[in-house]
């Protein structure tokens, strides 16, 4: 294999992995890599390397040339001196990535498998009685003249009966206009929270974190059921109740209003907000998926006023204003590093 100019041994073992898992490697091409291997103790660590990525990826259970035959070609091959580095390309993309970028790429896969719902919670919320796509938003109209402002990537049932009108949020984020109706009292649960309507605009947000609880109009009642030892929350106008995932309430907030739910005026709004949440925000909007690297960057703060419509504005301005890089892999996918 000759030298990659424009590379490093990490390109060039990438490459030579990438032929060895094609299915098409030749002969000739398996004595070429035994060479290459037998150059260098360097080469044969940056073939390690190559190979235990491939595997983090899971390519080499279905393409197990390498961990079948590799030990062959380490008895194989000849000594440095006597080698011959046959000039075959090896069958790989034109262009390469450093294997830091590549490691950097399977440890955001390796995210998506955990972040990505299972299959029963996805079925679950397509079978809501209200669901909204990616970047989709939609308004509901109830049979008591309540209405539902659903934000997009959001999911919710509906259980009316003629003691109580009741809500489950599944997901993402919702505003509800409340109808007036003291024998029927509206509630809404989200994330194990009951949050009882005791006037008539409010906004429920389910993120990863926990859920957020903004009062728009008038007051809610927060509480947790089957939870003694935690008194229930009010929340009135222009107020914010943040309640983390596992914890108690932590104390009420003042909201500018006009951050309540600005993506019904098509806007993202951020006030120090949290990369990791402003990333979740992100893909609730934007077809494909944006993947934080590293937890520690989703500490990083972010401030300002976005259009929905320019939702790629946002990631451009991440990259000049916050320590992060980015790389994206096609038009729907980028990594933030």
């Amino acid at each position: 294999m000759p030298p990659n100019n424009d590379g490093s041994i990490e390109d060039e073992a990438l490459a030579w992995l990438i032929t060895a898992t094609s299915g098409e490697m030749t002969p000739q091409q398996e004595r070429s890599l035994a060479d290459w291997l037998a150059q260098n103790p360097a080469h044969q660590q940056a073939f390690a390397e190559a190979q235990a990525l491939w595997q983090g990826l899971g390519q080499l259970q279905e393409r197990p040339f390498v961990a079948d035959n590799l030990a062959k070609m380490e008895v194989e091959r000849v000594s440095p001196t006597n080698a011959t580095v046959h000039p075959i390309k090896p069958a790989y993309a034109k262009r390469t990535f450093p294997l830091s970028q590549l490691m950097l790429v399977a440890a955001c896969l390796a995210m998506v498998a955990v972040l990505c719902p299972t299959m029963t919670s996805t079925l679950r919320l397509w079978n809501a009685d209200y669901h909204t796509a990616t970047g989709e938003q939609q308004n509901v109209t109830l049979a008591d003249g309540s209405s539902i402002y659903m934000n997009a990537a959001s999911a919710l049932n509906q259980d009316y009966s003629s003691g109580q009108r009741r809500i489950e949020l599944l997901a993402g984020e919702a505003e509800f206009k409340v109808s007036k109706d003291k024998s029927r009292p509206f509630v809404v649960v989200a994330d194990n929270q009951e949050i009882k309507a005791l006037g008539t605009d409010f906004v429920v947000k389910i993120t990863s974190q926990g859920i957020k609880v903004s009062v728009v109009e008038s007051a809610v009642q927060v509480s947790q059921p089957g939870q003694s030892s935690i008194e229930p929350v009010t929340v009135h106008t222009g107020e914010q109740l943040n309640i983390p995932e596992g914890q108690r309430p932590e104390p009420v907030a003042a909201i500018n209003l006009s951050h309540a739910s600005p993506w019904r005026s098509n806007r993202l709004i951020f006030e120090s907000e949290p990369l990791s949440q402003v990333v979740e925000d992100i893909n609730r909007h934007r077809p494909g998926h944006v993947f934080l690297s590293r937890p520690a960057l989703g500490e990083l703060r972010v401030s300002g006023v976005f259009n929905l419509d320019e939702i790629d504005s946002l990631l451009d301005a991440i990259n000049k204003t916050l320590p992060v890089k980015s790389i994206a892999l096609g038009e729907r996918y980028v990594v933030l590093y």
